[in-house]
Parts: structure tokens; C-alpha cells; sequence
């Protein structure tokens, strides 16, 4: 799981050490299981890697969880906020997500925790994920406890 900073001015892209912040990938990614399983999914594996033909390394996903018949690949993210600038990247982990669905039949669900979901923010990445990935199941979390989901 990374965590997705703010963009430094004049960057849009950050290394990757700027990214990572485990404390907070453990806290989000504990909040997150909590409220997934509150609505019914129970993890089946955790940190799941998928093999591929012709790729040194296939697919990889945070955790394969279960509801009722189901099955879903589950990537977490966590973010200091949300905003606009967060969808682009989302991008990777929606393609990963994606081609495991297409690869396994998983179903693709992303889980995002921030410290303040900001309703505009939301509103627009709801809009994305409706064009760009309308197949893709996800949950946001914030540190104040709001929940915003699109989940079966």
C-alpha cells in the first residue's frame, strides 16, 4: 500500500520515499478491513500476487476478500487528502485491479482512507470512476469517520 501525498508546487509526480509513510498505510489499511467487514467481506489472502506470462512481475494486490459468493481484490490506498488530483494516482491500482478481474474474475474494489474527505473531491471521483472504471467497486474513509462507498 503507498501513501499518496500532496503534490510538491511544480511536481506532479513524487518519489517514492515521499510517498510511503507506514504508519499511516497500517492505520488506514486496519480502518478500512474494520469497515469492510461491518458490511460483510472477510479476507481470504493478503498481499496477493498474480503470475503472468511474459511479465517478471504480474499483478499485485493488497488483499482477496470474500463475500458471500463473491470474490475481490482489494487494494488499499491512503492519502493526507482527497482532491482532484488524487484520481490520477488511482490510475495504476485501477488498471492492477482490473486486469485481475479480467485475469481471474476477481471483482476490482479500491479502498481509500484519508485524514478529510472533501465532498467536491468526491463528487468528482465518483464522475471518474463512473466513466473510466464503472466495473470498479471502492470505499472511502476519512479520519473523522465519514464514509462514502460504491460497494454490491
Amino acid at each position: 500500500m503507498i501513501w499518496l501525498g500532496e503534490p510538491r508546487k511544480g511536481h506532479m509526480s513524487m518519489r517514492r520515499e515521499d510517498r510511503e509513510r507506514p504508519e499511516g498505510n497500517q492505520l488506514a489499511e486496519k480502518r478500512l478491513l474494520a469497515l469492510l467487514a461491518r458490511r460483510g467481506f472477510r479476507v481470504v489472502k493478503r498481499d496477493v500476487r498474480v503470475p503472468s506470462e511474459d511479465l517478471r512481475h504480474g499483478p499485485r494486490f493488497d488483499f482477496l476478500a470474500r463475500r458471500g459468493d463473491r470474490q475481490f481484490a482489494v487494494e488499499v490506498k491512503a492519502a493526507r487528502s482527497f482532491a482532484d488530483w488524487s484520481f490520477h494516482w488511482l490510475a495504476r491500482p485501477i488498471l492492477v485491479l482490473q486486469a485481475v478481474h479480467r485475469l481471474h474474475g476477481w471483482e476490482p474494489l479500491l479502498g481509500i482512507y484519508v485524514d478529510h474527505l472533501e465532498p467536491r473531491a468526491v463528487k468528482h471521483f465518483r464522475a471518474q470512476a463512473r466513466v473510466y472504471a464503472p466495473e470498479l467497486w471502492w470505499i472511502l474513509a476519512d479520519a473523522k469517520g465519514s464514509v462514502v462507498s460504491h460497494l454490491p
